[in-house]
């Protein structure tokens, strides 16, 4: 005749087993600290081709914007963002200015835009950011130009 018996743990080691058990269970599933990333994303990244968006040939030789972002914030005025992406070993430093226009194509009156410097990391990207200055403003225009640095 077969037994239905089945043991039992008891007392601290059955506890210490089986909260080893539930901790190891529950941490196997976690995701890492650590991440591994394929490099050659940077090089195969593909430039947005964009008629608002203006650069130089130094900016398109070690620089690429890879997105544009577009919405509103909460009080409806317009929101532009933009990925610029280093595909260099070197940090770049590079200049940029969003000029606003309005449904009909008039450039929005505001205060005159000013040239902003960012500098991005070998091989890493920055977002950029400009919120339009009045709720009129429909498009933009992004300039940028790449700052050479003087040996």
């Amino acid at each position: 005749m077969k037994s239905n018996f089945v043991p039992r743990r008891s007392g601290a080691v059955g506890t210490i087993f089986g909260s080893a058990i539930v901790v190891l269970a529950s941490t196997g599933c976690q995701p890492t600290v650590n991440a591994v990333e394929d490099q050659s994303r940077f090089n195969e990244a593909q430039a947005v081709n964009d008629k608002r968006i203006v650069s130089d040939g130094a900016f398109n030789k070690r620089l690429r914007v890879t997105a544009v972002n577009e919405g509103r914030a909460n009080n409806g005025l317009r929101i532009v963002e933009t990925t610029v992406l280093n595909t260099t070993d070197k940090t770049r430093r590079f200049r940029y200015r969003y000029t606003w226009f309005d449904g009909q194509g008039l450039q929005v009156q505001t205060p005159a835009p000013t040239w902003i410097d960012q500098a991005v990391a070998a091989r890493n990207e920055v977002r950029v950011r400009s919120v339009a200055a009045v709720p009129g403003a429909e498009d933009f225009r992004l300039e940028l130009m790449e700052v050479r640095t003087r040996r």
